[in-house]
């Protein structure tokens, strides 16, 4: 893992990253910017609070956004399909946007509270796939999907009209009211936004645009909407008022802009006055990943690094940054002016102030699960897996508890972890039980898969350690243990039970299931004859003892505990990672899934990437495969209607874990208050699900 925090000293300093710099009459006293993630999905209050928690933890500049120059009325499509959008989040839409005087003065309330908590803040001017032409005449309805040329365009939308000339100068004069309405707002700049494959993206592109007028054609043609645009917003603000420009620098998708295209673009804006570049890398649909755990951390820093080349102004660089440390060696070595990290900052928006005191190892990293897309990709209220706060900050404010109780807490996976942090914070007293010798629970095992998982569970590791939670390791919990400890509150986080199958041979020595991995962690299973229980008891010591999952990790290449042909029963998130790691180790793979969908349970950011990997790994993918039968030499299913033979060394099962409710309902009959959270109740899943479960029942006792 480069530039890790884990391997540096923590008394490293960071010279590079927290020197101020100008762009143009703006001055940032830092070079990190919060790249806009938008949070306008979970309504206005909530906006303020998410963004002043990031302004409050140090950031230079916040670019927030997207805002519409337009009103979007009350339905909108967004971005992946999705119609049904609520009038409360239409209204959160419609007031954080820059469409009219009315919205100033909420924006200013925005504007003046991020000031207040030390940051400098850009509006991003935003115009998505849709637009309504006749907006300002009828509000209330709906929005049309258009782009330069008609036909299909953007992603997973269906075919949209070309605009006039006429309505691009429409267009253009309402990007140069909104930049006078953020002015007056208050913003400190604004962002155009031109990349990604959105409308302004798409004039630029010769694969979308293919107009025959002045606004299509040559590249003097196609980049005439986006400097008409910048001139504008210029004369609606003055020439001193700055103007970024965001653009992909590369489209990745065939027929679209090479990083070459690109460069005179770029050129031009600098000559029209734009202050500074943030460069963005590719397009929605581009077949290329580019934000997921699979992308080296800062992989398409070169494109900003080209930029750089060709302009004398400041440029940005982001894309799967989330160390402070190897944000500040691109700063020193030149290839980057500033440093975006939109989802690094969602998940502790305190890390800017944490870096620059030396204190990596409490700074909550991103572990680039793409939750936080996929929910804002749906237009939901925003998430992230490893903060359960983000979009509820108005709400989730932790304070000192009225009474102080005493709380027992069983389990110390994340959803236990989770709660005995929030507990403590709140003043109460908290005993953490875990019958392993490690903190962590299946994250533990999780770990071995994730290389991104390690970091984040060290960090929830030692907040429980840093606060006065006394912790229980090698310690099974019954009633009986319970009714000694007399707590006031238990929380139970003791994780999920093997799912129940009639699956004839599943008991079989060459069936190995996750539970089998985890329950290796506190003992070795009584699998196989003499020598196989010895492997087993040697893989288990290395579980329990060896702390280095990436040494655990490369050990998967041998012939234990998975031989050389592994069968994979679910072809759900579990299923399918662990066919990546394993056919990336050398074994010979087939995932069986008995739904139609593989991968159903992955969210839309990530789930093609990985479908991806397990094709060019050569994994054979079953859908509509119901298992019959497991034998020494394999397994037989039903593939749609015919049956099949599946030979297999190992055959691992990867089903959902069941709720586990035994001990929560037992003490529950003797009248203990009791929450259960995590994989032993209904709010198991994955991180995302168990670390909310676990905020909550800590914040609600």
């Amino acid at each position: 893992m480069a530039f890790s925090p884990v391997l540096e000293s923590i008394m490293t300093k960071l010279k590079s990253l927290f020197q101020p710099i100008a762009m143009g009459e703006l001055e940032l006293k830092n070079r990190i910017v919060m790249t806009c993630a938008n949070a306008s999905g979970g309504g206005g209050k909530h906006v303020i609070s998410y963004y002043a928690e990031r302004a409050r933890g140090g950031a230079g500049l916040l670019i927030v956004g997207g805002m519409y120059t337009f009103d979007t009325g009350p339905v909108k499509t967004v971005y992946g399909g999705r119609k049904d959008v609520t009038e409360e989040e239409a209204s959160a839409i419609r007031e954080f946007a820059l469409y009219g005087e009315e919205l100033l003065p909420g924006l200013r309330e925005f504007t003046k509270t991020m000031h207040d908590n030390g940051a400098k803040v850009a509006a991003q001017l935003l115009m998505t796939y849709e637009w309504k032409r006749d907006w300002k005449t009828n509000r209330e309805g709906p929005t049309e999907l258009v782009s330069p040329s008609g036909g299909p365009s953007g992603a997973r939308l269906g075919d949209t009209r070309a605009v006039t000339v006429d309505e691009i100068h429409q267009i253009v004069e309402e990007y140069g009211d909104a930049a006078m309405i953020a002015q007056q707002a208050g913003f400190d700049a604004i962002e155009i936004h031109a990349g990604i494959g959105y409308f302004l993206n798409q004039f630029l592109s010769p694969h979308t645009n293919r107009r025959t007028d002045e606004y299509g054609g040559s590249l003097e043609n196609r980049m005439r909407m986006l400097l008409e645009i910048v001139d504008s917003c210029q004369k609606k603000t003055g020439k001193d008022f700055p103007i970024i420009a965001r653009i992909s620098a590369e489209d990745f998708i065939e027929g679209g802009n090479t990083l070459e295209d690109t460069k005179p673009i770029i050129m031009a804006l600098e000559r029209a006055g734009i202050v500074a570049i943030d460069v963005e890398t590719g397009w929605h649909e581009s077949p290329v990943p580019m934000v997921q755990q699979w992308v080296k951390p800062g992989a398409f820093v070169y494109l900003a690094e080209e930029v750089k080349k060709v302009v004398n102004i400041p440029v940005l660089t982001a894309y799967r940054i989330w160390d402070p440390i190897l944000a500040d060696r691109i700063i020193a070595e030149g290839r980057a002016d500033l440093v975006g990290m939109a989802r690094a900052l969602v998940a502790d928006p305190e890390l800017p102030d944490k870096a620059r005191e030396g204190g990596f190892d409490d700074i909550n990293y991103c572990i680039a699960c793409c939750r936080c897309l996929d929910t804002a990709i749906a237009g939901e209220c925003p998430s992230c897996a490893v903060n359960a706060r983000v979009g509820r900050e108005a709400v989730y404010i932790i304070e000192p508890a009225a009474e102080s109780k005493n709380v027992l807490i069983i389990g110390g996976g994340p959803a236990g972890m989770e709660a005995a942090r929030v507990a403590a914070l709140r003043g109460h007293k908290v005993t953490l039980c875990d019958r392993g010798r490690r903190l962590g629970g299946s994250l533990l095992l999780a770990g071995i898969m994730n290389p991104e998982l390690p970091k984040f569970l060290k960090y929830q590791t030692r907040q429980v350690r840093k606060l006065p939670i006394e912790v229980r390791l090698n310690t099974e919990v019954d009633a009986s243990f319970v009714e000694r400890m007399k707590p006031d509150v238990v929380i139970v986080a003791a994780g999920g039970i093997p799912p129940t199958s009639e699956i004839p041979g599943i008991h079989r020595e060459n069936v190995l299931s996750s539970h089998d991995m985890l329950m290796a962690m506190i003992r070795a299973p009584r699998k196989g004859g003499a020598l196989q229980r010895f492997t087993w008891r040697l893989g288990s010591l290395a579980l329990r003892y060896l702390d280095q999952p990436a040494i655990i990790r490369w050990a998967l290449r041998f012939r234990f505990p998975f031989k050389k042909r592994v069968v994979i029963i679910g072809g759900g998130f579990a299923g399918c990672e662990l066919a990546d790691v394993l056919a990336e180790r050398g074994k010979e793979l087939t995932l069986l899934e008995e739904s139609k969908r593989l991968g159903f349970d992955i969210g839309i950011t990530t789930r093609w990437v990985v479908l991806m990997r397990l094709w060019k790994s050569g994994v054979r993918m079953e859908r509509s495969a119901k298992v019959v039968e497991i034998t020494e030499k394999g397994l037989k299913a039903m593939v749609g209607d015919s049956e099949a033979f599946f030979e297999a060394d190992t055959v691992a099962l990867t089903l959902p874990l069941e709720t586990n409710d035994k001990l929560a309902g037992e003490l529950e009959e003797r009248g203990w208050t009791v929450h259960s959270v995590g994989d032993c109740a209904a709010t198991g899943g994955r991180i995302m699900e168990a670390m909310a479960a676990g905020f909550r029942a800590g914040y609600e006792i």
